[in-house]
């Protein structure tokens, strides 16, 4: 009886260290989609009690363009929420040094020789939490942004600002 005991708490805590040692949890799929020779990208990540969907479409030239939703676990459903109601009362503090290098990476393509022509006649405006598209990652949590940008300049259409999880962890709700 005691051996049968030890074994069944031994399989039982693998899988437990496994989840201590990696908190954000990511799966990745393709579909298919009819007509298209490139599939639909979804990326999932769960985290406590958020899960990040982000789901990636191929234009008629492969390039990708994605759409990100976030919810949560109430009541035994991931129920959809606003992307500010994963982040605590420091919230605006995050979201000023995420606008911050939102705009470095804006003031670095202004400043290139290569892709400035794109930017004429657009002021990069601070964008709010609702505003980005938020995924978790293995390390931590995207934030992506357009800039709008279509046709030649869709290499340079945004941003995307990754924050470390032990950096972040003090921004999050805790609920």
């Amino acid at each position: 009886m005691k051996k049968t005991l030890i074994i069944i708490i031994a399989t039982i805590s693998i899988p437990l260290s496994l989840l201590a040692q990696k908190p954000i949890i990511c799966s990745e799929k393709e579909q298919v989609i009819k007509g298209s020779s490139d599939p639909r990208i979804i990326k999932s990540c769960t985290f406590e009690n958020f899960k990040s969907v982000s789901k990636g479409d191929a234009d008629y030239r492969g390039r990708y363009s994605y759409s990100y939703k976030l919810l949560k676990l109430i009541n035994n459903r991931y129920v959809v929420i606003k992307n500010s109601e994963l982040f605590n009362e420091n919230k605006n503090e995050l979201l000023a040094i995420i606008n911050q290098k939102i705009n470095e990476t804006y003031v670095e393509y202004l400043n290139n020789p290569e892709t400035k022509d794109c930017f004429d006649g657009f002021t990069f405006s601070n964008v709010s939490f609702d505003d980005l598209g938020i995924s978790f990652n293995d390390m931590g949590i995207d934030f992506s942004t357009s800039f709008g940008l279509s046709g030649a300049c869709l290499s340079v259409d945004g941003a995307t600002v990754s924050i470390k999880l032990d950096e972040i962890k003090g921004y999050l709700n805790k609920n």
